[in-house]
């Protein structure tokens, strides 16, 4: 692997042993990063099976294993088809955005309300 590969927070690599399998490895990341990524993958009706895995407790990476198929294989996001596994990585990641974009802009709203510093209508 080049060092830039190995300089890369994310990496998407396709599983060569299995046809249309993919692994996404996020560097510095844990369970909170990995468990969040695969419920809101679940929350795509286009995904069937979604996991992620932690190798090992001391390393600081969680794998994101996808696969397009119609068999079920731990850590793994399987779909219907109708979408590529980065693809439902992607509108996840997006979506996931959104929402902390709206949860932040609440506690924001919420601090100033208690502060004081707006009134409420």
């Amino acid at each position: 692997m080049s060092d830039f590969l190995q300089n890369q927070r994310v990496i998407y690599a396709d599983d060569s042993r299995v046809r249309h399998q993919g692994i996404l490895t996020i560097k510095q990341e844990d369970h909170s990063l990995g468990n969040l990524v695969r419920h809101q993958l679940l929350e795509n009706p286009r995904v069937k099976f979604s996991g992620y895995r932690k190798p090992h407790p001391l390393e600081e990476h969680v794998e994101i294993k996808v696969f397009l198929s119609i068999f079920l294989i731990p850590f793994q996001v399987q779909t219907n088809g109708e979408v590529a596994p980065p693809t439902a990585i992607i509108q996840a990641a997006d979506q996931l955005y959104k929402m902390l974009q709206k949860l932040n802009e609440s506690l924001l709203q919420q601090a100033q309300l208690f502060r004081g510093d707006v009134t409420m209508l």
